[in-house]
């Protein structure tokens, strides 16, 4: 099965913004800095998960959907 652009992109190039940054450096950092770190990294690796379950999906069926939920809104306004 060949893989398709995004797949192979997301293989070579998984998301990992704060890879390389030591996570023992953080001491010296103020907490809101931590704080935010560590909300960034929850990002982070969620988006990493959500990656690595589109690949298994298609290895597994050929294909892969990304399903994501969406507010609908009444744009009439009633």
């Amino acid at each position: 099965m060949k893989r398709t652009p995004a797949e192979e992109f997301m293989i070579l190039h998984p998301h990992k913004p704060l890879e390389g940054f030591p996570e023992e450096k953080l001491a010296i950092y103020s907490q809101e800095f931590r704080e935010s770190y560590f909300r960034r990294k929850a990002i982070a690796d969620n988006l990493l998960e959500q990656q690595r379950a589109l690949i298994r999906q298609f290895r597994k069926k050929g294909y892969a959907e990304d399903y994501k939920e969406v507010e609908v809104t009444d744009d009439e306004g009633n």
